[in-house]
C-alpha cells in the first residue's frame, strides 16, 4: 500500500475485514498478519503536486484508522508534510 500511495499520490488504506484488500495486498496481508497488523492507512507526502515521501499508520484492530478523528488528522498531516519539505 505504500508504494502504491507514493506512485499515484493518492491516499491508501488497508484493512485486514476486507476480502478485496487482501487478493490486492496479498503478501502484504500475509505479513501484517504474523505481525499483529489489521489496518494501515498510507499517505503521500506532497507538495505542489510531487511526491516527496510517504508516512504508513498501522493500527491493530480492523477499524483502527476508519475513525474521522483519523481522516481529520490526515487532512492536518497532508497539509503540515508541506512544511516538512
Amino acid at each position: 500500500p505504500c508504494v502504491h500511495s507514493v506512485e499515484q499520490g493518492d491516499v491508501v488504506t488497508f484493512s485486514t475485514d476486507d476480502p478485496v484488500d487482501e487478493r490486492s495486498w496479498q503478501a502484504f496481508a500475509a505479513a501484517s498478519a504474523r505481525s499483529g497488523v489489521s489496518s494501515t492507512l498510507s499517505i503521500p507526502l506532497m507538495d505542489a503536486g510531487h511526491v516527496y515521501g510517504g508516512l504508513n499508520l498501522y493500527g491493530s484492530t480492523p477499524s483502527a484508522l476508519l475513525s474521522m478523528n483519523t481522516r481529520s488528522g490526515l487532512a492536518r498531516c497532508m497539509s503540515a508534510s508541506r512544511s516538512m519539505r
